[in-house]
């Protein structure tokens, strides 16, 4: 089979220069050939262990795109019908895009905050999903930096949803056993918090937020960032590790094989 993923930095296992918990790596020879670039220092395992099962692998990713731009990069290209096609959903609206609708709806409480940033995921779903439509291609979405529930997933409009499968809400979260398996929430890995934006017109004013968004973004990020919950990313830190990866590959192939019985019966 033929695998063409999209999305953002998933794709990839990233922090091999400065792990966390292991040392560094220093081997000249690993240093030259192991990683897929040089100056980022990342591999993606998910193409070293589909080409071992003899599969060939593609890729459409960029770090930091939000799904919108991953929607209008996958729309932008030539159909492949007979390729699997792996999309990473992050979340729509990222860095200073997200800093922005925070400014622009800074009166707004968390729950409508969510519900405004809900809807913009149904609308790149559904163009997502008519374009699946229209060019007979499956698409499987995992959620990696952002968690697309599947009560959202859901609201993909029944005439166009036959080419979408969920694969997980949550990757992360799905193979978690200390939060029993639950997805973590949708700002886990958003990066709108720190301060390296100076050029850019500086990070969101949280003191001008709403003091809920302020706790229920702390409390999102906390939980991710326990240590009990580190050992699936680990020496990565917001990434799938090698572990991970061969039980990401698991599922989606558990999904393959559900939708080639579905379409057989």
């Amino acid at each position: 089979m033929n695998f063409r993923f999209f999305g953002d930095s998933w794709f990839w296992t990233w922090n091999y220069e400065n792990p966390l918990d292991y040392p560094s790596i220093q081997s000249q020879e690993m240093l030259d050939n192991f990683f897929d670039n040089n100056e980022q220092k990342r591999v993606s395992l998910l193409e070293m262990y589909l080409k071992h099962m003899g599969h060939t692998v593609e890729h459409f990713n960029n770090p930091a795109d939000p799904f919108s731009t991953t929607v209008d990069k996958i729309t932008g290209t030539a159909p492949s019908i007979d390729s699997i096609n792996v999309v990473f959903y992050s979340q729509d609206y990222r860095r200073t895009e997200l800093r922005d609708f925070f400014h622009k709806n800074k009166k707004d409480e968390m729950r409508v905050l969510k519900n405004k940033l809900n809807f913009v995921t149904e609308q790149n779903l559904t163009r997502l999903a008519k374009f699946a439509h229209k060019t007979n291609q499956k698409f499987y979405l995992a959620g990696g930096q952002g968690t697309l529930t599947e009560e959202v997933f859901n609201r993909i409009p029944t005439e166009f949803k036959n080419n979408m499968v969920l694969v997980t809400p949550c990757i992360l979260g799905c193979f978690n056993i200390h939060r029993d398996h639950e997805p973590y929430g949708m700002f886990k890995l958003t990066d709108i918090t720190g301060d390296n934006w100076q050029n850019d017109g500086g990070g969101v004013d949280w003191e001008k937020m709403q003091p809920d968004v302020i706790h229920e973004i702390y409390k999102e990020m906390g939980e991710f960032n326990k240590p009990d919950n580190q050992y699936l990313r680990l020496p990565d830190t917001s990434h799938m590790n090698a572990t991970t990866a061969i039980f990401f590959l698991d599922l989606l192939f558990q999904r393959i094989e559900h939708q080639k019985v579905k379409s057989i019966a």
